[in-house]
Parts: C-alpha cells; sequence; structure tokens
C-alpha cells in the first residue's frame, strides 16, 4: 500500500512537472508547440489520475487553452476555453476565481 502511494505521488510530481515545464517554455516564448505537448500531457494524466473536475486538472486544461490560442489556433481555443469555463463553473462555483479568470 505504500509503494502504490508513493507511485501516485510520483505520477503526480511529474504531470506538475510536465505542466510547469510547458508554461516555462510558453513564458520564453520559444517553442510553443512543444509547451503544447507537455501541458497536454500533463491535462490528460491529470485528468485520468484526479478526475474531471479536480483543480489540477481544470488549471491545466485553462492553460490548454491559452498555449492553443497563443498558437494562433483561435477558434479551437474558444471551444477549449468554453469547456474550462463549464468544467469551473461546476466544480468550483461561477464566482470562483479561477472560474472567473477562465
Amino acid at each position: 500500500q505504500a509503494r502504490a502511494a508513493l507511485q501516485a505521488a510520483r505520477e503526480s510530481l511529474e504531470l506538475s512537472a510536465s505542466h510547469n515545464l510547458g508554461l516555462t517554455l510558453h513564458d520564453s516564448g520559444s517553442q510553443l508547440d512543444v509547451a503544447a505537448s507537455f501541458v497536454s500531457k500533463a491535462s490528460a494524466g491529470f485528468e485520468l489520475r484526479l478526475g474531471p473536475d479536480h483543480p489540477n486538472t481544470l488549471k491545466c486544461l485553462h492553460n490548454v487553452a491559452m498555449l492553443t490560442a497563443a498558437a494562433g489556433s483561435l477558434q479551437e481555443a474558444a471551444g477549449v476555453y468554453e469547456g474550462a469555463l463549464a468544467a469551473r463553473s461546476r466544480a468550483l462555483g461561477p464566482e470562483h476565481p479561477d472560474t472567473l479568470k477562465t
């Protein structure tokens, strides 16, 4: 049981690192496609491990939309933002600061 908990913690740290690396690449203004890949991987992993309404999943989904917009795919980004807004409203409430940020 301790081994399973350790493995889960390790996976969560890896997903967080992937998410943060993607954001760092975005902030540096380079390699947006690679940045999006890291954040998308983290988003899918968090959704699988923590569920679609977990704050980490929702944060990643919001950032997938941001990176999609930064890459110039504005219609696709709008759809992702709409999904993120609906999910955050459902999970966190319509007045939560993260919901309002979306």
